[in-house]
């Protein structure tokens, strides 16, 4: 499937400024304080821990403290993926396309 959320460079650059924006507008403050907040606690919990905690519950600590600093760079890591590529297009193939060759080749003369 083909993204069309970013398949243009003026997309690209549409998204890029909102995040930017997001990124410096009060609301987010509040959200990043928020799960900064979270992630002490999450750290503390693994590193001090609350009693008898099995395997169990730490990996959720793990996965938790995960996901806090994963959403809390979202803004970020959107803006690096949006800058330094043409089309934001997953891929699992190894191998590069012919179009791809091509562009690569034509690059490097």
């Amino acid at each position: 499937m083909k993204d069309t959320l970013f398949d243009t460079k003026e997309k690209r650059e549409a998204a890029i400024a909102k995040l930017v924006q997001l990124q410096n507008d009060p609301g987010w403050d509040i959200v990043r304080q928020v799960l900064q907040a979270n992630i002490e606690i999450v750290q503390d919990l693994l590193l001090h821990g609350i009693g008898d905690e099995d395997m169990q519950t730490i990996k959720t600590y793990r996965e938790r403290l995960a996901s806090y600093e994963n959403l809390i760079r979202t803004p970020e890591k959107l803006i690096e993926q949006l800058s330094g590529s043409k089309s934001v297009e997953p891929t699992v193939d190894p191998f590069l396309t012919v179009d791809q060759l091509k562009e690569l080749r034509h690059d490097a003369t």
